[in-house]
């Protein structure tokens, strides 16, 4: 199900209410503070694919696709400031965008995996593909990039899926770069690039489960991790574990 709406000081209500309620004054007295220019930009964004993503796909990183699950499920609400870095990221790539050369931008690719003749889809979208180099690079920004700690394993993943996407429509791709970007400065960095058994073998352990598990419609087992305190699905999470005792 779709992203419904904003949930802050106000309480949880659709887009168009909570942008008015910005606008008119009362989020301030509530001591809400949020931008109503920002909440209207995210409010515009593009919603997520019906099937799954590659993001989607890597909340099994974190030991969570139940809320992949419910999401998909439910309507659901988020925290203006939880959205906030993607946001940010997302505008940061128009801008990059509108001055980048002979290379392929922001491109969406579904893929299917055969198993035991079942098929299973996912799809992606990476945000640069340069021919000429063979180079597929994704854009990331961060609060401060430290050199020594790039790049960061979950992006390493992240853009390996992507070159298995691109792989499966004809791109040649040779190499990968993650272009980090903070306040101050950019940073690129180069990224192992897997080889195909490996990419199928991630697909096999997080694909095929959560395929099965949103198809069957049953919800994938609890695990208590630290993103559990400020996720927003938690309580509708919580109403399942309730009936699951």
């Amino acid at each position: 199900m779709p992203l419904k709406g904003f949930e802050c000081k106000c309480g949880k209500g659709d887009f168009n209410v909570a942008i008015e309620c910005v606008k008119s004054g009362r989020a301030k007295a509530l001591g809400c503070h949020h931008s109503a220019i920002m909440l209207e930009s995210m409010s515009a964004a593009e919603k997520r694919p019906e099937m799954i993503s590659v993001t989607e796909l890597m909340q099994g990183d974190w030991n969570c696709h139940r809320e992949v699950w419910l999401k998909k499920k439910f309507d659901y609400y988020e925290k203006p400031e939880s959205l906030y870095r993607a946001w940010h990221g997302t505008q940061l790539h128009k801008m990059l965008a509108c001055d980048q050369t002979n290379t392929i931008k922001e491109m969406r690719i579904t893929k299917e995996i055969r198993v035991c003749e079942k098929s299973y889809w996912f799809c992606g979208k990476f945000d640069y593909y340069d021919a000429a180099n063979k180079i597929l690079a994704d854009v990331k920004t961060v609060k401060e990039i430290v050199e020594k700690w790039l790049p960061n394993e979950h992006h390493v993943v992240q853009l390996n899926l992507y070159a298995c996407l691109a792989a499966s429509v004809g791109f040649n791709v040779r190499k990968l770069e993650l272009h980090y970007f903070d306040n101050k400065r950019s940073h690129i960095t180069e990224a192992r690039l897997w080889k195909e058994e490996e990419c199928l073998d991630y697909l096999y352990k997080n694909l095929i489960p959560l395929s099965i598990a949103i198809e069957r419609q049953e919800i994938p087992t609890y695990k208590k991790i630290r993103k559990c305190d400020y996720c927003s699905v938690r309580e509708k999470c919580h109403e399942f574990l309730e009936a699951e005792r």
